[in-house]
């Protein structure tokens, strides 16, 4: 896992809130932390791994990652 961020209520990825993450297997995981076990929600799309992550106010999603390219999750 290389970041870790929180996801605010009301996201259309989590409506209660949570944490994303993403690390070197190129995947966000989306986790509902009354439910830690495994991840609520996973995200495939990047190549390489996911270096950056950030939540706008209402709860998208921006991941950056080695691959070069930049991906917006959300409504």
């Amino acid at each position: 896992m290389s970041v870790v961020i929180p996801i605010p209520h009301g996201s259309s990825l989590i409506n209660q809130g949570g944490l994303a993450s993403g690390g070197n297997d190129n995947i966000i995981n989306i986790w509902d932390l009354d439910q830690p076990d495994a991840p609520f929600r996973t995200l495939i799309g990047h190549e390489k791994p996911v270096v950056a992550l950030a939540a706008t106010p209402n709860g998208d999603l921006v991941s950056g990652s080695w691959d070069q390219y930049v991906h917006f999750l959300g409504d």
